[in-house]
């Protein structure tokens, strides 16, 4: 069997993740391994990222234009 089949299940997820999905992902599997102040730091970009793509759904959507 060939190891790089999308066959596998961890792949077939990872391929159909957005990538803002993997970026939470990838950040809220970090933060048990973080310091207090990095969790801190790791919370204010992922509060950064979801203002980001929520600007991004409201700017193709046409609203507050």
């Amino acid at each position: 069997s060939d190891v790089c089949s999308s066959d596998l299940p961890a792949l077939s997820v990872a391929e159909s993740e957005s990538m803002s999905d993997r970026r939470l992902s990838m950040l809220n599997a970090l933060k048990k391994y973080c310091s207090k102040s990095e969790q801190d730091t790791i919370d204010n970009l992922l509060n950064i990222f979801s203002v980001l793509d929520n600007r991004e759904i409201y700017d193709k959507a046409g609203i507050f234009k």
